[in-house]
């Protein structure tokens, strides 16, 4: 009888208790699925939020467009931008779904999408898709950027033209000579096949960690890739040409000054001020991880990474054709048309020391200073569009009244080996 009378009298205590504990540990488990709010997310907690990246706390808010929010956020240690738009979407869930699903439909859906395509399907969550986004002038549409192969092969072309100048002055039909052959040789049997090589074993690195395999790369890409690396090669020797027969001599050296310049500018500024970045990273050694704004291996790519090792067995074959043919073109020159002798003629060490030296040291320098100078105005705008144009011309300004007019540093030291007169 007093059991009985306890448990009626502890009845409402005991279903309390009850309710709070379902409370507790059920009703909080799927506080989600019964939400309140139009806004499912106000139903989450504080600590399911902190893992959202659209949560985190150093957006910044830029104004609102009607029913839309818009904010950007910089990335730490990177120039990149991110952007974010809010707004609620009147529609059940399976619909916005399949409206994510229909890739074909992007460029309708998505502003200056150019083309949406499925790459490969791994299961129904997991899809490799193909963005192509319009970009402002002067940047190209984003979509696989290949690495500097085309100014490198612009700049040696050039460059074999300018060390045989004292040839080719006389010359009427400029592919025809020797000095054509011998540049028509080195790019194909030697550049572009290096390029293909490294865009087939390092795709990511190759293609500036854009493109994240093989199969992001259309064959007609590669195609054009592999015809660039000799046609633009043929273009750097012919505008030189061109320079020579017009009595320009210094100037058919700052064609492949220039182009070694851009090159390295291409490699440590990019065309998101990461170029550096991406350059330092080889996805081989960091356990297929793709590459992200912020990473790199720092001076530890120059002796653990295989893209780095890779490029110095390829500077092993390129080293002896191009000495050679930098050696013998000057040598060659200054002694017919200088009528100079053997002792007189520049060193053969001389020679390949300012040749490489302005290559891979002052033009590498100055690529240096110049991105510094687009960073600088970065991170001062935060605007990509003006610290592009605006770096660049004012770079260019110092680089010609410091670097290339006559009489100072480049000129001195081509004069030093008899390739201007």
């Amino acid at each position: 009888m007093e059991l009985k009378t306890v448990y009626k009298k502890y009845m409402m205590l005991i279903i309390a208790c009850f309710c709070i504990f379902t409370r507790i540990f059920l009703v909080d488990a799927f506080e989600n699925f019964n939400c309140i709010y139009e806004d499912w997310t106000q139903c989450a907690s504080d600590n399911q939020k902190s893992k959202w990246i659209e949560y985190a706390k150093d957006w910044e808010f830029i104004k609102q467009k009607g029913d839309i929010s818009l904010y950007k956020r910089v990335l730490p240690s990177s120039g990149v931008i991110q952007v974010k738009a809010e707004r609620i979407i009147h529609a059940p869930l399976e619909v916005v779904e399949q409206i994510i699903r229909d890739i074909p439909a992007y460029p309708q859906l998505m502003y200056n999408c150019l083309e949406g395509r499925e790459i490969k399907q791994f299961t129904d969550e997991d899809i490799v898709i193909l963005n192509v986004t319009k970009m402002p002038w002067p940047l190209q549409p984003r979509d696989v950027v290949v690495r500097t192969d085309v100014v490198w092969s612009y700049a040696f072309g050039a460059s074999f033209a300018a060390a045989a100048y004292h040839k080719l002055k006389n010359e009427s039909r400029p592919f025809t000579t020797k000095y054509f052959v011998f540049t028509l040789l080195f790019l194909s049997i030697l550049f572009a096949p290096s390029g293909i090589y490294l865009l087939w074993e390092h795709t990511q690195w190759e293609t500036m960690q854009v493109a994240t395999s093989k199969d992001d790369l259309p064959s007609w890409l590669v195609t054009l890739f592999a015809v660039t690396n000799i046609t633009q090669g043929i273009l750097g020797y012919f505008v030189s040409y061109k320079l020579i027969k017009a009595k320009k001599i210094f100037g058919a050296h700052c064609n492949w000054i220039a182009a070694w310049i851009i090159f390295w500018f291409i490699l440590v500024c990019g065309w998101d001020c990461t170029g550096w970045q991406r350059f330092l990273y080889d996805v081989s050694v960091n356990n297929g991880q793709l590459w992200t704004p912020g990473t790199h291996m720092g001076i530890s790519f120059f002796y653990a990474s295989r893209v780095w090792w890779t490029l110095v067995i390829m500077g092993l074959f390129f080293a002896p054709m191009l000495i050679n043919g930098y050696i013998s073109f000057i040598r060659e020159g200054a002694k017919v048309e200088l009528s100079m002798d053997g002792k007189n003629l520049p060193s053969p060490i001389k020679i390949i020391t300012i040749i490489f030296g302005t290559q891979w040291i002052i033009c590498l320098l100055v690529a240096i200073i110049a991105s510094l100078i687009v960073m600088e105005l970065h991170s001062l705008t935060n605007n990509l569009l003006i610290a592009y144009p605006v770096g660049i011309i004012v770079s260019g300004f110092l680089i010609y009244y410091l670097i290339l007019r006559r009489n100072m540093i480049c000129y001195k030291l081509l004069k030093a080996i008899n390739c201007v007169q």
